[in-house]
């Protein structure tokens, strides 16, 4: 019993340390990301491309073009990772915060969050680390600081597709003269500056190829996932439905899936749009869809009977104006025979 006691209150400090945690390493990890890319951009002009040739060469302009814009994406997309909010269920992310609480609801209910105190939608999820409801969360990343969910995967994907393509595009011009310098002792162009940082050559030979297997890796799972209309939890959610029916002889199969390429359109907001399959490389170039997927309809999830309590006892009557939500309880009439 005692041993019981311990073991919760320690599951409780690490509960509420997490969040702490996350909050005290996220930003020391944002300065590495941006560290990283800092130092990519100056040994690109200081090592890698004077192995090339001289500046103010069309091969220089056109290779380093190319490096300038995969930054640029690399920087873009990982700010809207950190800025753009994930998904909230209600008409912002400080709307189950500011809601008053809401009393006599079954806690059991799926469109509801004991936690928040808030009528979410059935794909919402709570996020302990920011201790907020985020629809189709997948979850929390330290290295953006935020939730990846519905609003923002997009740029999570994008982001991680960036770093990756970035860092093959470098590795393309830093593994060739790390190979014949260090392997072969030669020089590798007459280019060559006679004084060399190996070390730092080194280091930018190998440390792309590993990003781009680390990070490729990820951005091929969440290709997977966005292509099968699933989060990471969900995934895991509807393996067991597949086992569980592949156990009875029966065939189970994703209800939000409807498709690799309308998946696509649907979570880049280009639905209806034919030049989808490129455009989805460049968001800010067009104006996405507006959807509001989950977000709470109190009217019709109590005319569908979902929220509240459902016991033959009581019925939750709900009631939504200025963006104030509310719950009585009706008790029924019960009539004794």
């Amino acid at each position: 019993m005692h041993q019981t006691s311990i073991q919760k209150k320690l599951l409780t400090a690490g509960r509420d340390g997490l969040p702490l945690a996350f909050k005290i390493i996220s930003p020391v990890f944002i300065l590495v990301a941006v560290g990283l890319a800092g130092t990519a951009v100056y040994q690109w002009f200081h090592l890698v491309m004077p192995m090339y040739g001289p500046p103010y060469t069309a091969f220089y302009f056109v290779s380093t073009g190319i490096g300038i814009f995969l930054v640029s994406q690399i920087l873009l997309h990982y700010y809207n990772c950190i800025m753009v909010s994930p998904g909230s269920p209600g008409p912002d992310d400080r709307q189950c915060k500011r809601t008053p609480g809401l009393r006599d609801v079954d806690c059991d209910d799926n469109n509801y969050c004991k936690h928040c105190k808030f009528v979410t939608g059935e794909d919402t999820q709570h996020c302990f680390i920011c201790g907020r409801c985020v629809t189709d969360l997948d979850h929390h990343c330290p290295w953006i600081m935020n939730c990846v969910g519905r609003d923002n995967h997009k740029y999570f994907f994008l982001f991680l597709f960036y770093v990756t393509t970035g860092c093959l595009y470098l590795a393309c011009f830093s593994v060739p003269p790390f190979y014949t310098i260090t392997y072969y002792h030669k020089r590798f162009s007459e280019f060559q500056p006679r004084r060399i940082d190996h070390g730092m050559l080194s280091l930018c030979a190998i440390l792309p190829m590993t990003l781009t297997v680390a990070v490729g890796g990820m951005m091929l799972w969440h290709c997977y996932l966005l292509g099968t209309a699933q989060t990471s939890p969900e995934f895991a959610l509807n393996c067991h439905s597949k086992l569980r029916a592949y156990k009875k002889g029966q065939r189970w199969s994703n209800p939000k899936d409807m498709g690799f390429a309308k998946n696509w359109q649907t979570r880049f907001g280009l639905e209806n749009n034919n030049f989808w399959f490129i455009l989805w490389l460049f968001p800010y170039v067009y104006e996405p869809s507006k959807k509001n997927y989950d977000r709470v309809e109190i009217e019709e999830d109590l005319e569908d009977g979902r929220l509240g309590n459902h016991g033959p006892s009581s019925s939750a009557i709900i009631k939504s104006h200025a963006g104030a939500v509310s719950i009585q309880q009706r008790a029924q009439t019960v009539h004794h025979v």
